[in-house]
C-alpha cells in the first residue's frame, strides 16, 4: 500500500510540475518524510524535482526563453552551494521545524494573493535571486516564491513561463545533488530512485498535454493545502511525536 502511495504521489509531483511550473518541491519534501525519513527527504525531493523539471523543460524546450535562464542560472549556483552547506550541521527535528514553518508562510503567503515586487536596479534582482536561490537550497522549494515573481514579471505566456521555470530548476538541482555527493549526504534507496525515474515523467506528460485545458488556479488550491496541511503535521510531529 505505501509503494502504491508513493507512486500516486510522483505521479502528482510531475502532474503539478507540468500544469503549475513549480510548488511540488514542497509536496515532495513534506510526504519524504514519511516515504525515506526526514534525514534523506531533502535528497529525494531534489531527485524528484529534477527528474520532473528534467523532463518538463525538454517537452517544452521550444519554449524555454534561454535569455533569461543564461543570467539566472549562474547567480543562484553560488547561493545553493552555501545553503547546502548550511544544511549539513543542522539537527533533524530543527530542520523538521523548519521545512514545517516555510510551508505554513507558502500556503499563507499565496492565500493572500502578495506578490512580491520585482527590483528594477540590477543589483538588487540579483540580490533577490541569490536569498530565494538559499532559501531553496535548505528548504526545497521554499524559494518558489521569488523565482515566481520574478520570472513571472518577465513572461506572462504560461507555457514559456513554467519551461523557463523548470529548465532553471533543473540547472539548481543538478548544482545540489553535486553538492549533496560532495558533502557525502545520504541518498536514497535505489528503489525509490527507481520508482522517481518510472511514475514522475508520466505525470509530468500528463500535464503538458491538458495544460492548455486547466485552470492553474485549481491545481494552485490543490498544491496550497497538501503543503499547509504537511507544514501542520511536521511541527506538531518535531514537537509531540
Amino acid at each position: 500500500m505505501l509503494i502504491f502511495a508513493e507512486c500516486c504521489v510522483l505521479f502528482s509531483v510531475g502532474l503539478l510540475t507540468g500544469v503549475a511550473g513549480g510548488g511540488a518541491g514542497l509536496i515532495i519534501l513534506v510526504l519524504g518524510t514519511v516515504f525515506v525519513g526526514p534525514e534523506k527527504a531533502t535528497m529525494f525531493a531534489t531527485i524528484v524535482m529534477l527528474i520532473a523539471q528534467g523532463c518538463s523543460a525538454i517537452r517544452l524546450r521550444q519554449s524555454i526563453r534561454w535569455d533569461i535562464v543564461r543570467w539566472y542560472a549562474p547567480i543562484s549556483v553560488p547561493s545553493i552551494f552555501a545553503g547546502t552547506a548550511t544544511m549539513k550541521p543542522l539537527p533533524i527535528l530543527v530542520f523538521q521545524r523548519l521545512i514545517g514553518t516555510v510551508c505554513i508562510l507558502f500556503a499563507a503567503v499565496r492565500c493572500s494573493g502578495w506578490e512580491s515586487a520585482v527590483p528594477k536596479r540590477r543589483w538588487l534582482l540579483f540580490s533577490q535571486i541569490a536569498v530565494s536561490s538559499y532559501l531553496g537550497a535548505v528548504v526545497k522549494g521554499a524559494g518558489l516564491l521569488g523565482r515566481s515573481a520574478i520570472l513571472s514579471s518577465l513572461e506572462k505566456d504560461q507555457e514559456v513561463f513554467v519551461a523557463t521555470s523548470a529548465m532553471i530548476g533543473t540547472f539548481q538541482n543538478i548544482a545540489q545533488l553535486c553538492l549533496f555527493w560532495y558533502f557525502s549526504f545520504e541518498w536514497p534507496q535505489p528503489f525509490d530512485i527507481g520508482l522517481t525515474v518510472a511514475c514522475t515523467p508520466i505525470g509530468v506528460f500528463v500535464g503538458h498535454a491538458i495544460l492548455p485545458k486547466i485552470s492553474k488556479k485549481k491545481f494552485e488550491y490543490v498544491q496550497v493545502g497538501i503543503i499547509f496541511l504537511g507544514g501542520i503535521y511536521l511541527l506538531i510531529s518535531s514537537f509531540f511525536l
